[in-house]
């Protein structure tokens, strides 16, 4: 996966991300639940669109500054569903991992501070 930009507005970044999906380019965008969270409190002042598979990266790059560029080697829609589907699920369960051990260190030294007093 590789950094293609970053974008100070998550709809341009969500429109150029689908104007790559439409030619077969497969996209990912970072950064989305921490923008939407308010940048004042999540630091996160810009998301990043990312191209999945590193041999699109020069593609996406030259569609990216001129919609007519033919693509190499474009997938289809239903592969890049697929790809979406398996990071989506990767990325939901590391989040959800994170937050299971920040919730279990947070109960560990409630305990610790209850038991102290």
């Amino acid at each position: 996966m590789q950094l293609l930009r970053k974008y100070h507005s998550l709809l341009d970044a969500q429109q150029d991300a689908m104007n790559l999906r439409s030619r077969g380019v497969a996209t990912h965008i970072s950064g989305k639940e921490s923008y939407r969270a308010a940048p004042i409190f999540s630091g996160v002042f810009y998301v990043s669109l990312w191209v999945v598979l590193d041999h699109q990266y020069d593609d996406a790059l030259a569609l990216l500054d001129d919609p007519d560029h033919p693509v190499n080697d474009p997938l289809p829609v239903e592969d890049i569903d697929v790809l979406e589907a398996d990071f989506n699920g990767e990325a939901s369960r590391h989040v959800f991992s994170f937050i299971m051990v920040g919730a279990i260190v947070m109960l560990g030294l409630f305990l610790l501070l209850i038991e102290t007093s």
